[in-house]
């Protein structure tokens, strides 16, 4: 109902003005035309061509009865730019024309029949500026208005003024004078009668008197509740009320929804003897539940008013108490405001639960702000005010973007209230910026900061050092700014980032753009920029700008410094200028380019002189264009005229020359642009055409094109061919173009194109013959021609009837990289308005199928559906993809063509390629739906496979601007669906993996954050023999590196390991790690020769992808080394080659193809250190030795730096029973290498001999020397070892047992003769010795089964010996014998290995 108040208050002005206007009518009636009836309707005309202004037009019809006192007007409509918004109907009024000699204007009754408000009137005119009167005495009209009945019965308020339309009846008086008005008023709806206003007001400033009685009265669901968009459309009571002398006058408003009260808020005006106005306002209530959405979060709760404050009337403003505070925010003010005394004034605004929400509506949105703080202070005297006024904001938007993190600021130490001088200093703070609009994207950038030391005057702005800092555009301003005369002076100093530019533009320029000058004139009219400057690496510009009211002088002139920038394939400069003068609408221009020995695709342009003159007058332009020069030796000239005479625009001449290359031809434009003319062609030599572009090119085009334009039809006529064209790898053999057009709009054609060859890389049109046949409206097209050596044809027609065109498509067939496609069935396209409409055209590929339909216009609304397209089609473009399944799926794309909606679903079925077969993954399911609109992609996706592998997530990617990203996956990884992957590499893994992975960031800097876990998980070496059980894993990530917070397990051979660290994943980083493996009581046995007990700690650091480096330090506690009895002399590769193999073989090692060279080799350092200080046991082949030592490893895995060696702690070497001690000099170092070197020493001694085995050099070529003192040969040595005698003494057998231990000793696979024999004999050992007294003896033993072990000796007297071994378990063995002789023994054998 407030709405309606001021309504009703607009048509008492209007009908104040009427009656106005109608007592000057009724003087000048009176004094000019008297009582002459035709007089009355010229009298009215005159009057409202009197009250109409630029912005209202007032048209009153069929006026009758001025001066009888029954004045009737058939009608008034108001108007505004956009046509009528208010009208008058049957407007009738009662009154005495003699009452105006008595100064009053005195009507019985004024009534309408109707009065239509449709809508808020359109203002497109500034406002005429306010004048102040000389002197005013109040209150007052010039003639006294009495108007006892107003009767309006159908007044219609339409939907755009309140929302919806309404009809109410209104009534009432008003009777007003020079010192007093009364005026009341009640109205009710037609449809609600309940609904009610009613009004009285009585004013009399000269009694020092105000009455005030309104009340609103509305039921449920009522048009004030609805105007509101009040929650649940509650009944509405307002009552504001107020009486007493204007002294001392008190007020009340009241406010009720459903019956219970919600406002209450109470005033009181009193006026001192001294002239000093006292207000005090106190109240609240829920004052959110009577405001519009927009205002109801500011007012979120309780509010409470408690304000006292005194005003002189002269500017001095004295708050005792200021306090507004509401459910979200406190406003609160205290303090003096004086502008010609002290200053005191506070005043704060905050949020009491965030910032203040703060919004206000607009045609085409709202603006919204949260307001962290607000803070203002006005202290000391009125000539030297300090004034320090801050606010900060969170966000501020509007429907053309949102800026973040603002922070404002005024300061001044001495400004001058009384005078609205001094300095003030303004600074401006953006922390975020995000518009709409792309170009207001790329202009203004956060963060910024603006600085502006004002220096106000009360008619001058001075803005000297006034500097601008952002991430786009910053620089500084000086000037002055003069508000009675308008004039500005100054000058500015700018950079811009090339970001600032479009794209395709900005990637030319490198480095900052600068822009200076000075600015003088009067804003708008009259501006000048002189010494204007604009650099960068692409040009320099410098000249004057002028504007003088709608006439614009220019003079620039500059150099373009780097053509390349500009015209690809070039190098050199060129030198321009533009000079412009005259009226906007007319405006003469002169461009020039003058380029000197630059080089354009390889050809060398000697000169280039360029002029262009003309007016730029849409409605009659006219330009000469003139260019001169050479390229190559070879001349250029062109010329062309445009003329405008009679609204059409023409070129009677344009000749090119370029070289040998020749065009001519005319073109005549009608007044609404439909052409006419002719053009004829001769380029032997489009190369020179062609880098003029700065293209490389090449190939002749020969022939013409007619053009003629007829009853709104355009024909052409086109004749052209030539032996070929080439660019790039574009290739077009012996084109050949014959078409006649009759209707270009129609499309009414005969003709062909043709061409031998059209090729593009791989792909390849060959016979490509285009037809084109004219059937009365219709014309049929038919193309023949091979692609892929695979027939490419289709047929239809273009027909155009009925304002739309159909092209209908017979059909379509091909086989493009053997893919066979063709149209499932005829189909039709109909182009009507600018609109393109498909009805189940389907495309039919490798036993799917694509069909499609909707419209295409400016708006697009195409749904396509993909039904059982087997992904391997994508195998013919991408071979070693390998694609396997089948895709369907739907696609829905609308909104503008310009930015299109795009909403998907696909469905993946039986998925597979190269790599996920490679990495033994089964079949996956793959389904995935989104969008795409306004440049982001949101997707959904999920997949699934084998062994329970799930992955589920999605979210969003921009693909403009920083083209940032918000997704989120979650999901199982089984390590199953891994095994083959993992058993490639000798490993089986088992448990599962959880995945929680969120990827932020942009594309270009993406930031993966998450986690990755799994727990009692199981990892086998099986060529390691190593078993790692209960593996629990926790990797963290945070954009910049994953975290090893949890890695451990078990090792089943005994202890376990575990670990922690980080490796750095932001891209370019290389990967910097930091990882720390922990060793307690780790056992490794490898199930042959090596058992071993480590504690330590291992570490990775570094950047993973170029130099990492091993550290660590490791303890070997215990470790077992058994030297195999035998072992190989040497394994070599096999070559195996697959002849006649079957395609699944060739299939299976097609992509097995030798890595590539990384671009940057990753060399890992190695710094370890390896302590063995005892029990490092070694035992075999008649070894049992115990070693210690360290070892220090250093350099890189390629080339390691090894230190260190191992020492004989104790140690025996057992030869055929004979033992040799090693001496505790025994050692085994290293060098360098990973070879260790050997210089180990054994002795024996035989009967007086001391016999001494010396293993010396590299363990790769060991040498085995024998000495013994007294010296002996060689071979003497080792039979007094193995025998304890000569040589020449040595029995058959003895020689071959003596050739085998010589084996033994050198590691090889035995062959000899003693060898043999035992093979043959079926014996586990065979033994030929001598006794003390040098007579042989033989033995043989088997093993009956894993326990028990039986030997047979027989000695050269006949005598023999059988001996039984029983292994009993933990070391106990029981021993028995028994000889031929009748002797037996005995006996417990304990054996412990320390």
């Amino acid at each position: 109902m407030s709405i309606l108040i001021r309504i009703l208050g607009k048509l008492v002005r209007w009908l104040a003005y009427a009656i106005v206007a109608i007592l000057l009518l009724v003087v000048a009636a009176v004094l000019v035309v008297g009582l002459v009836p035709s007089a009355t309707g010229y009298a009215i005309d005159q009057v409202a061509k009197i009250a109409s202004t630029p912005d209202r037009t007032i048209a009153i019809a069929a006026p009758s009865g001025l001066l009888n006192g029954n004045l009737r007007i058939g009608s008034i409509t108001v108007s505004d730019t956009k046509g009528p918004y208010a009208k008058v109907q049957n407007l009738a009024i009662d009154w005495s024309p003699l009452s105006l000699l008595t100064g009053t204007f005195h009507a019985d009754r004024v009534a309408a029949d109707v009065v239509d408000f449709q809508r808020l009137p359109v203002s497109t005119a500034a406002p005429a500026p306010a004048t102040q009167p000389a002197s005013s005495s109040g209150f007052s009209l010039p003639i006294a208005v009495d108007v006892g009945k107003i009767a309006l019965p159908d007044l219609r308020i339409g939907q755009a003024v309140a929302g919806q339309d309404f009809i109410l009846a209104a009534d009432g008086s008003v009777k007003a004078n020079s010192s007093s008005m009364g005026l009341t008023l009640n109205a009710s709806r037609h449809d609600v009668p309940d609904a009610k206003l009613s009004a009285d007001i009585a004013f009399a400033p000269a009694e020092n008197q105000l009455k005030l009685k309104t009340q609103i009265s509305e039921p449920r669901d009522g048009m004030l509740a609805g105007l509101l968009h009040l929650p649940g459309g509650p009944a509405v009571n307002i009552d504001l009320s107020g009486e007493g002398p204007l002294s001392n006058w008190a007020g009340k408003l009241q406010a009720a929804l459903d019956g219970k009260p919600t406002v209450a808020i109470s005033g009181h005006h009193s006026l001192s003897a001294d002239g000093l106005h006292h207000i005090d306002v106190k109240g609240g209530g829920d004052v959110d539940s009577l405001l519009p959405p927009t205002m109801r979060a500011l007012f979120a709760g309780q509010t409470t008013i408690d304000l006292s404050a005194t005003f002189d009337g002269k500017g001095k403003i004295d708050i005792q108490t200021g306090n507004l505070a509401t459910g979200s925010a406190v406003l609160a003010a205290s303090g003096t405001l004086d502008p010609a005394g002290n200053n005191s004034l506070n005043a704060n605004l905050i949020g009491t639960s965030g910032p203040v929400d703060f919004r206000w509506p607009m045609e085409d949105g709202e603006v919204r702000a949260l307001i962290s703080r607000v803070d203002i202070a006005l202290t000391g005297a009125a000539q030297s005010v300090k004034i320090d006024a801050k606010a900060a904001l969170d966000s501020a938007s509007t429907p053309q973007g949102n800026i973040g993190q603002i922070n404002l600021s005024a300061r001044s130490d001495a400004f001058n209230l009384n005078g609205m001088s001094g300095p003030l200093q303004l600074r401006l703070v953006v922390g975020q910026t995000a518009f709409v609009s792309p170009d207001l994207n790329r202009l203004i950038r956060a963060p910024i900061a603006l600085t502006a030391p004002l220096q106000l005057s009360p008619d001058t702005i001075g803005f000297n050092n006034t500097t601008l800092e952002s991430a786009s555009i910053g620089g500084t301003v000086n000037g002055k700014y003069t508000l009675s005369s308008k004039a500005l002076t100054g000058n500015f100093k700018l950079f811009a980032l090339p970001g600032v530019l479009p794209d395709g533009v900005s990637d030319k320029f490198e480095g900052t753009i600068s822009l200076e000058g000075q600015v003088a004139g009067t804003v708008p009219t009259k501006m000048t920029l002189s010494n204007l400057a604009v650099k960068s690496n692409v040009a320099e510009i410098n000249g004057n700008v002028a504007l003088n009211e709608q006439s614009l002088t220019t003079d620039l002139s500059g150099k373009v410094l780097d053509l390349s920038k500009l015209v690809p394939n070039a190098q050199g400069q060129a030198d321009i200028g533009l000079k412009a003068k005259g009226p906007l609408s007319a405006l003469g221009i002169d461009a020039t380019v003058k380029a000197v020995n630059v080089k354009l695709a390889g050809r060398l342009l000697d000169t280039l002189d360029v002029n262009v003159t003309g007016t730029a007058d849409p409605k009659a332009p006219q330009a000469k264009v003139q260019a001169s020069g050479a390229i190559d030796g070879k001349p250029i000239r062109i010329t062309a005229d445009a003329v405008s005479k009679d609204s059409r625009t023409s070129i009677p001449s344009l000749t090119a020359e370029i070289g040998t290359n020749k065009l001519q031809g005319k073109l005549d434009l009608s007044p609404s642009f439909e052409p006419t003319g002719t053009l004829t062609f001769d380029l032997p030599d489009l190369s020179l055409l062609a880098a003029l572009a700065g293209q490389k090119a090449e190939g002749d085009l020969k022939g013409s094109l007619d053009i003629a334009s007829a009853n709104g039809k355009i024909g052409l006529k086109v004749n052209a061919n030539g032996s070929g064209i080439r660019r790039d790898d574009l290739i077009i053999s012996k084109p050949a173009v014959a078409l006649a057009v009759d209707d270009l709009k129609a499309f009414s054609a005969n003709g062909s194109i043709r061409a031998d060859t059209i090729a593009s890389g791989a792909n390849r049109i060959a016979d490509l013959n285009l037809t084109f046949t004219q059937q009365g409206s219709r014309t049929d097209f038919d193309l023949k021609s091979t692609y892929d050596n695979a027939p490419l044809t289709t047929r239809g027609s273009v027909e155009t009837a009925g304002g739309q065109t159909t092209v209908n498509l017979d059909s379509f067939a091909g086989a493009p990289r053997t893919i066979p496609v063709k149209l499932a069935s005829p189909t039709k396209v109909v182009i009507k308005d600018g609109i393109a409409s498909l009805n189940g055209l389907t495309l039919q590929t490798g036993g799917g199928s694509v069909t499609v339909d909707g419209t295409a216009g400016q708006a697009l609304n195409i749904n396509a559906k993909i039904a059982n397209l087997p992904a391997s089609l994508a195998n013919v473009f991408a071979p070693t993809l390998a694609a396997e399944g089948v895709i369907s799926g739907t696609l829905a794309v609308t909104g503008k063509a310009t930015s299109p909606a795009v909403v998907f679903q696909t469905n993946w079925s039986g998925a597979a390629t190269s790599q996920t077969k490679s990495a033994g993954l089964a079949p996956l399911g793959i389904k995935a739906d989104g969008k795409f609109a306004d440049n982001v992609v949101t997707i959904n996706t999920n997949l699934t496979g084998q062994s329970g592998l799930a992955l589920n997530g999605g979210g969003t990617v921009a693909i403009a601007g920083n083209k940032a990203m918000a997704l989120k996956f979650a999901g199982n990884l089984p390590f199953d669906a891994l095994a083959g992957q993992l058993a490639a590499q000798g490993l089986v893994m088992t448990g599962t993996a959880k995945i929680d992975m969120q990827i932020g960031g942009t594309t270009a800097a993406p930031a993966i954050s998450g986690s990755i876990t799994t727990d009692g998980a199981k990892l086998v070496d099986v060529r390691r023999n190593l078993t790692l059980s209960g593996l629990a894993v926790t990797v963290t990530l945070d954009g910049r590196q994953a975290v090893i917070s949890r890695l451990s397990g078990n090792l089943t051979s005994g202890g376990s390991i575990s670990g922690s660290g980080t490796v750095g994943i932001t891209p370019d980083s290389g990967f910097p790690a930091d990882i720390q493996m922990k060793f307690n009581n780790a056992t490794y046995v490898d199930g042959t020769l090596v058992a071993a007990t480590v504690n330590g700690t291992l570490g990775i650091k570094g950047p993973l992808m170029t130099a990492p480096m091993l550290t660590g330090n490791l303890r070997i506690n215990k470790a077992s080394i058994t030297v195999p009895q035998k072992l190989p002399a040497s394994l070599s590769e096999i070559n195996i080659k697959h002849k006649n193999a079957p395609a699944a073989v060739n299939a299976q090692f097609k992509d097995q193809k030798p890595e590539a060279p990384r671009s940057k080799s990753t060399t890992l350092g190695i710094d370890l250190q390896l302590d063995a200080p005892s029990q490092i046991f070694v035992r075999g082949r008649g070894i049992d030795a115990e070693l210690g030592g360290s070892i220090t490893v250093r350099g890189t895995a390629a080339e390691p730096v090894v230190s260190g060696g191992f020492t004989m702690r104790r140690g025996r070497l057992t030869i055929l029973s004979r033992r040799l001690d090693f001496t505790d000099t025994s050692k085994i170092t290293f060098g360098g290498d990973l070879t260790p070197a050997l210089n180990m020493e054994a002795t024996s001694t035989a009967g007086s001999t001391t016999i001494t085995v010396d293993v010396t050099g590299l363990a790769t070529d060991p040498q085995i020397g024998f000495s013994s003192s007294p010296a002996l040969p060689q071979d003497e040595v080792l039979a007094q070892l193995i025998f304890g005698q000569s040589m020449s003494k040595l029995s058959a057998m003895q020689i071959a047992q003596l050739a085998d231990a010589a084996s033994q000793l050198a590691g090889g696979r035995s062959t000899s003769l003693f060898e043999g024999l035992r093979s043959h004999l079926g014996v586990d050992d065979l033994d030929i010795s001598t006794d003390a007294n040098g007579q042989a003896q033989v033995g043989a033993g088997k093993y009956l089964n894993k326990r028990t072990y039986i030997e047979l000796q027989q000695g050269a007297s006949n005598n023999t010996k059988a001996i039984i071994n029983l292994n009993v378990g933990r070391g106990v063995k029981l021993r028995g014998a028994a000889g031929s002789d009748g002797a037996g023994e005995a006996g417990i054998v304990y054996e412990h290995e320390y």
